[in-house]
């Protein structure tokens, strides 16, 4: 179970990290303190598994959607390029 957990930790430090990477392109972090995440999540016993997962979805639909914005800013980037003649 502990190996199990483990994983989860990483899995969830994995997105989170990713989450930052997503909104660096707009020199915002979401409020998301790595830092402060990883030593709460690598705390013994502090949420249940199921909690584990529900977190993990929350935070792979963010990178999603930051991902996705990220890709509509450079389209929008390069149409504005282009209209100017860049």
């Amino acid at each position: 179970m502990e190996s199990q957990m483990k994983t989860n930790t990483k899995d969830l430090e994995h997105k989170v990290a990713s989450l930052q990477k997503n909104l660096a392109f707009a020199n915002d972090s979401s409020g998301v303190d790595s830092s402060e995440l990883f030593k709460i999540i690598h705390r013994p016993g502090w949420t249940t598994p199921v909690q584990v997962l529900v977190a993990g979805g929350i935070l792979e639909a963010m990178n999603q959607q930051a991902a996705a914005l990220r890709g509509l800013g450079e389209a929008l980037q390069q149409h504005i390029d282009a209209s100017v003649g860049r």
